[in-house]
């Protein structure tokens, strides 16, 4: 065999090999981005969610016309936070919330590499999962860590559709990411409190 018959297999061998994904284990983007995605469940009308990630912090907003207001998610603290603007409250939510209100890989999971696609212009990998707590189904996403689409089937047989329709990157403004100052601080089983009327 001749140095330029073996140079030409191992170039033949090697977009194999460059291009084998890895399966990913966080969904968390590593800079700032935001993305409004359209929601479908089967039998249930649509709606649409926005999810915003500030990289230093760790923070994530959540917005969704299913909620009252608006979530603050701290994962890193295990807290999560319902900011209602309307009655210029927040109340604090089970420290679970925090880690399951943001797209995330299933607990548990095992990956398979599906192929790729694009969504909302740009590419993405398939990946294929099981759950045993969580069901199966697909996830599209991009090497920078955002998520793009999930096709999901819970154990239930209840099934969702997750799809982006805008994706911005690039600096969120931190102010998004905290309870603005003068909130009243309730727990679940508390009213909020009614703000006091301005001084005449």
């Amino acid at each position: 065999m001749t140095k330029s018959t073996l140079l030409a297999l191992t170039l033949a061998a090697l977009p194999s090999l460059a291009f084998a994904a890895t399966p990913p284990s966080s969904l968390t983007p590593a800079t700032d981005a935001a993305i409004t995605y359209g929601v479908q469940m089967v039998g249930k009308p649509g709606g649409v969610m926005s999810v915003s990630w500030k990289a230093d912090s760790g923070r994530v907003r959540v917005e969704s016309m299913m909620f009252p207001g608006w979530l603050l998610l701290q994962p890193r603290d295990n807290k999560a936070t319902m900011v209602v603007d309307a009655q210029r409250a927040a109340m604090q939510m089970p420290p679970e919330v925090a880690q399951r209100g943001a797209p995330r890989v299933p607990p548990g999971a095992t990956l398979t590499e599906a192929g790729t696609d694009t969504v909302a212009g740009l590419p993405c990998t398939l990946w294929n999962y099981e759950s045993a707590s969580e069901g199966t189904g697909t996830l599209c996403v991009t090497e920078g860590r955002l998520m793009l689409r999930t096709v999901a089937k819970t154990h239930s047989g209840e099934e969702i559709r997750i799809e982006a329709q805008t994706v911005s990157t690039g600096p969120q403004d931190a102010a998004r990411f905290t309870v603005p100052d003068g909130y009243a601080v309730v727990t679940p089983n508390a009213a909020p409190a009614t703000p006091a009327a301005p001084a005449r």
